[in-house]
């Protein structure tokens, strides 16, 4: 689910390392979906990569003189082919998306989660990297305090390792400095 996971032919010869085919239908439908996430979030910023997570694609193109690149001549290297298949791209899925309003407005807010979470974990590695000291919990992206957990725990250590597990929608960790004091021993004395 994480990856985009497309396959590509040219007059079917699988080309595993993509070409200029891929790189059309994928700026085809770049160009596509930013157009439908831009009029309603103008300040969202978001990239291929919050458009195709998630995407299983087959691009299929039949030339007439196919040129292959690369070591294994696995890509399909004729420029031409790039924006015929952009061309392409742009009108099906606009098509689509006009025909197809519901799915439209769920592949869009699909698009505005990515790129929302994207930034998310750019923002808390950016806090991590530039060795920020004084960060004690880490930001949810749920709208809804309802649906939000905590964890506790000792150290960073712990708390580095809590953290790449999480689910940033919904789960914050806090690393507590120091240990904790057993609750249940001090009742006790």
């Amino acid at each position: 689910y994480d990856k985009n996971n497309t396959r590509s032919f040219c007059n079917n010869i699988r080309t595993g390392g993509g070409g200029s085919h891929v790189s059309g239908f994928e700026s085809g439908l770049f160009e596509v979906c930013k157009e439908l996430v831009i009029k309603d979030n103008p300040n969202l910023e978001i990239e291929l990569s919050d458009v195709l997570v998630g995407l299983t694609s087959l691009v299929a193109v039949r030339i007439k003189d196919p040129e292959f690149a690369g070591q294994t001549k696995d890509r399909l290297a004729n420029r031409e082919v790039r924006e015929k298949t952009k061309k392409a791209t742009q009108e099906l899925v606009s098509g689509f998306f006009q025909d197809n309003a519901a799915t439209a407005k769920l592949i869009k807010e699909k698009i505005i989660d990515n790129a929302k979470l994207r930034q998310h974990l750019k923002d808390e590695q950016d806090i991590f990297q530039g060795g920020k000291k004084n960060l004690d919990l880490l930001k949810v992206l749920s709208s809804s305090e309802e649906n939000e957990e905590i964890f506790f725990v000792e150290g960073k250590s712990a708390g580095g390792s809590a953290e790449e597990g999480r689910d940033v929608k919904t789960q914050t960790v806090l690393a507590l400095q120091g240990k904790p004091p057993n609750a249940l021993k001090l009742v006790r004395r």
